[in-house]
């Protein structure tokens, strides 16, 4: 019987091989899986998809001429604006509308829904949302079919002691402030905010509205 001996050096070049296919097989798998998401002020998920936020429980708002999807998290609403979609019959108020006949024999519309339609849709639990306006399945299937995400807007609600402070809040490791030249008179403080890591720039602004103190952040993804 003859023994054969394999080079010391054939063996190297085995395990660097079997290593580097190791190695790309994990990069790959570590390509495809999918980025965490993050709702904060100043982050912004770029491979961020309409289904992604239906799958993280957003859903439609209603009263703005733009189609928006958004959620309430504490006292935290995010909302995203999708580039309209072809969308099949349309939903409207009118439609919630059952004709009531009184006494005169006149008719008058009343809405069985007008205590939830005078509601944010954002407030409404899930059951009462798609009694009233959609099921969410199916609206997500009508907007995310064709509609992209091109518009992030965060808004917090803050206490009237954190208005001036809030600036001082931002991780200057992680972002830089920037001076607006022109900012809007109707706010309390207006200013951008780049992240440094990611290049995004956040348009921000403080203001008040129904009694009420909030810090906003926009950004455009197209």
């Amino acid at each position: 019987m003859f023994l054969r001996f394999v080079n010391l050096a054939d063996i190297k070049v085995y395990l660097l091989r079997k290593f580097t296919w190791l190695f790309i097989f994990s990069l790959i798998l570590f390509s495809c899986k999918k980025e965490k998401l993050v709702f904060s002020a100043f982050e912004l998920n770029k491979n961020l998809s309409c289904n992604d936020l239906y799958d993280n429980g957003f859903k439609r708002t209603f009263g703005s001429d733009v189609f928006m999807i958004g959620k309430i998290m504490n006292d935290t609403t995010v909302h995203f604006q999708i580039s309209e979609p072809i969308v099949k019959n349309e939903i409207h108020s009118d439609d919630f509308y059952e004709e009531i006949r009184i006494e005169n024999d006149t008719l008058k519309k009343e809405s069985i829904y007008d205590e939830y339609l005078k509601k944010d849709a954002l407030e409404l639990n899930d059951s009462i949302y798609q009694l009233v306006w959609q099921n969410i399945k199916k609206q997500k299937k009508g907007i995310c079919r064709e509609g992209v995400i091109i518009w992030k807007n965060f808004m917090i609600e803050l206490d009237k002691s954190e208005i001036k402070k809030y600036r001082q809040t931002i991780d200057i490791s992680k972002y830089k402030i920037l001076e607006i030249e022109n900012p809007s008179s109707y706010d309390l403080d207006s200013f951008k905010v780049l992240n440094l890591k990611k290049k995004d720039t956040f348009y921000c602004s403080i203001y008040k509205q129904n009694q009420k103190y909030y810090m906003s952040s926009t950004i455009s993804l197209r």
